[in-house]
C-alpha cells in the first residue's frame, strides 16, 4: 500500500510548518498533524525524492530547517547532499548522496523517525 502524494507533500512540510517562516508549529504537533506515526510504516526515501524533484524548495526549507536547529539531537544536512550524525561531541558521521534529493529524502525519513521516537 502506498502513501497518496498529498499526505507526503504534508510530510515534506513539516520542516517548513515548524519554523517561524512557517506556522511556527511545535515538532510534536506538525508529526501529528501529518499522521506521520501512522504513515510511517507505509513509505521510504525512494516515495519522497520524486516530490522533492518536483518541488525543488522543499529541499531549501530543510536545508533551513537543518540549519536552524537549537539541538545536539536529530541529525544534519548539507547543501553539498550529505546527511550527518553526531557520534560525540565535535564528532560527525557523514553519508554522502548521489543527489540533493536523495540526501533530503534520507534526511527527513531519519529526522522524523528520531524526534517521533522521543515523543
Amino acid at each position: 500500500m502506498s502513501v497518496e502524494p498529498e499526505k507526503l507533500l504534508c510530510i515534506l512540510s513539516i520542516g517548513h510548518d515548524t519554523s517561524c517562516r512557517g506556522k511556527g508549529l511545535t515538532l510534536r504537533d506538525a508529526l501529528s498533524q501529518a499522521d506521520y506515526a501512522n504513515l510511517r510504516p507505509l513509505f521510504t526515501h525512494s516515495d519522497l525524492i520524486p516530490l522533492i524533484d518536483a518541488h525543488p524548495d522543499l529541499a531549501m526549507q530543510w536545508l533551513m530547517y537543518s540549519e536552524d536547529k537549537r539541538t545536539d539531537g536529530g541529525f544534519a544536512l548539507t547543501e553539498q547532499g550529505a546527511v550527518g550524525r553526531r557520534l560525540s561531541r565535535g564528532n560527525w558521521e557523514w553519508t554522502i548522496f548521489s543527489s540533493q534529493a536523495e540526501a533530503v529524502a534520507n534526511y527527513v525519513i531519519l529526522e522524523l523517525d528520531f524526534w517521533q521516537a522521543i515523543n
